[in-house]
């Protein structure tokens, strides 16, 4: 399985530069260029765009654009996803771009950088960059290339992640989502109802009511409704949380306990020994780990089978709870119909016995709009010309709560499995790092 994305460059040079990092390509290895030199891509492909500029006599805005292709954890080898990246920029750019293709290996999720010139150096015109065409048709050629290579690929996506931009402003904690977030999870701990809840999310940011609960902080430009943050933090997910305070979300596990080589202390060739040491004391400390791994009879292969089966069962959970709470938020709003219906008798019964009507009905404009909202909403649930009665509403709202409540806790302990798979996985490809290094 692979996850492509296509964004413009802004400039080039430092994206060249990230992409090509030794440190990520394994010294130079997973580079490889089209009609450019790895080391003068700026120049190579200023040259075509200054041919292009004297033949044309108008510029385009964007001059360079970066594929972004990421597989499936664990799921290929180095030299697998470099081939692959090679014959994507081969087929999606038909080999009338200039460009270059890096992979980077230094994450558990290895991913291929393209890098290449809108122009094409051939006919000198421009790539052609509207998005319903090369958002679909990159993914269609990836996904080829996938099954090519006996690769996973995702038939029916269910809902797409976070952005490139959201990944990078919660990297460097400038996402408002993150801080959103935090602001609901503290809100949670210190409240005992819905109610409680909500006083404190309006002494901290503005709220909107509506369909879907929104909430905007001081600075943000538009409302964030709680449910983009993902299956946590929906309403009925909120509620729950609040009624079992015991509850707790996983959260993702970091390498705290191995020494962080990126410190200025292990830099440069004069401290060559002390880094090797470092890498030593890494490499005992994740072997240990990795031998306890061994003796419960966790390889490689078992970890990847059982953390794609985690996710797969997650995937349709999510799917599952979805619709439940599509089903609770229209019983409930039916709920809320019926008595806007039995609260408006009187309105109605006020119009059959008045005689100026239309005068009637200006007066009591917005009580005739919520009537007939109601209306249209019970209408909408008649079944042989029967309204399910508030009792048995009520009734079906709480064993939807209850099935939900499952399907949650079922959700979390896969996520928490799933975690601790990954991080198993992460074990064993870092060691394998580390092992690589000191050589």
């Amino acid at each position: 399985m692979a996850i492509t994305k296509i964004q413009k460059i802004n400039f080039l040079p430092a994206c060249v530069t990230y992409c090509t990092k030794y440190d990520k390509t394994d010294f130079g290895k997973y580079i490889t260029t089209h009609e450019c030199h790895s080391a003068f891509v700026n120049r190579d492909f200023e040259i075509v765009n200054s041919l292009r500029r004297q033949k044309k006599s108008r510029d385009w805005k964007v001059e360079n654009y970066m594929i972004f292709q990421s597989f499936k954890p664990w799921e290929v080898t180095p030299d697998q996803a470099h081939e692959i990246g090679i014959k994507l920029a081969e087929r999606y750019l038909q080999n009338e771009h200039q460009y270059i293709v890096t992979t980077h290996i230094d994450k558990d999720h290895i991913h291929n950088h393209i890098v290449f010139n809108a122009t094409n150096f051939t006919t000198l015109k421009s790539f052609d960059s509207r998005t319903k065409h090369i958002v679909k048709d990159l993914r269609n050629v990836s996904d080829n290339l996938c099954r090519e290579y006996g690769l996973s690929v995702i038939e029916n996506p269910r809902q797409k992640g976070i952005s490139q931009r959201e990944y990078y402003a919660r990297k460097h904690d400038r996402s408002y989502k993150a801080k959103l977030e935090k602001i609901i999870d503290n809100a949670i701990q210190n409240s005992d109802t819905w109610k409680d809840f909500l006083e404190l999310m309006e002494r901290n940011c503005s709220v909107k009511y509506g369909k879907y609960i929104a909430f905007k902080q001081e600075g943000q430009e538009k409302y964030a409704r709680a449910k983009s943050l993902g299956i946590d933090y929906t309403e009925e997910s909120i509620k729950y949380r609040i009624e079992h305070p015991e509850f707790e979300l996983e959260r993702p596990v970091r390498f705290n306990f191995l020494i962080d080589k990126s410190q200025a202390k292990f830099q440069g060739k004069e401290n060559i020994g002390l880094r090797y040491w470092a890498t030593q004391q890494n490499i005992n400390i994740l072997a240990e780990i990795a031998q306890n791994l061994h003796k419960k009879q966790l390889s490689k292969d078992i970890i990847i089978a059982k953390f794609s089966d985690c996710k797969a069962r997650m995937n349709q959970l999510g799917t599952d709870i979805e619709k439940i709470d599509t089903s609770i938020s229209n019983l409930s709003k039916l709920l809320e119909a019926q008595q806007i219906y039995r609260d408006c008798f009187g309105l109605i019964n006020g119009l059959k016995q008045i005689k100026n009507k239309a005068e009637y009905k200006r007066k009591h404009y917005a009580e005739f709009m919520e009537y007939d909202r109601a209306k249209r909403i019970i209408n909408k649930h008649k079944k042989d010309g029967k309204v399910p009665h508030p009792t048995s509403i009520k009734a079906s709202i709480e064993e939807l709560k209850v099935e939900r409540s499952i399907l949650y806790l079922e959700y979390q302990n896969l996520k928490t499995e799933a975690a601790q798979l990954q991080y198993s996985n992460s074990v064993l490809e870092k060691l394998k790092r580390e092992k690589r290094i000191s050589r």
